[in-house]
């Protein structure tokens, strides 16, 4: 399978630096990159049954969203909660993407599994 780079992240041109320059910040947002990967949504069906699935919504970065749950944000996270930007996957959900056979971006937040729809490519 070869490499897949999430996608918002190509819009950013980055330069290449050592892991000295990098600020704390910059560490922690590339290892959560790192580990952001597609998969399909049938093998996510254990974090699912576990109530360990948050879906994303289209409008938010989820890299951006993993980072602040990492520092805790309890403030903005709240907002987006209740907003419902950040919520548990619904059951109807999981049904019509198992059915569906659907592809999401996945990263973890421990103890959650950040999902995203992979939104289609507008040409």
């Amino acid at each position: 399978m070869p490499f897949l780079v999430y996608e918002p992240l190509l819009d950013d041109i980055i330069r290449p630096m050592s892991d000295d320059e990098l600020t704390p910040e910059e560490a922690i947002r590339g290892k959560i990159v790192s580990e952001t990967a597609k998969i399909g949504w049938r093998e996510m069906m254990r974090e699912f049954a576990g109530g360990r699935t948050l879906l994303v919504t289209a409008d938010l970065d989820m890299i951006e969203v993993a980072y602040q749950m990492h520092q805790d944000n309890a403030p903005l996270l709240a907002g987006w909660l209740k907003a419902e930007q950040v919520r548990p996957v619904s059951d109807d959900e999981a049904r019509q993407w198992y059915d569906g056979d659907e592809t999401v971006w996945a990263t973890v937040v421990k103890p959650w599994v950040l999902v995203q729809l992979e939104q289609p490519r507008v040409n």
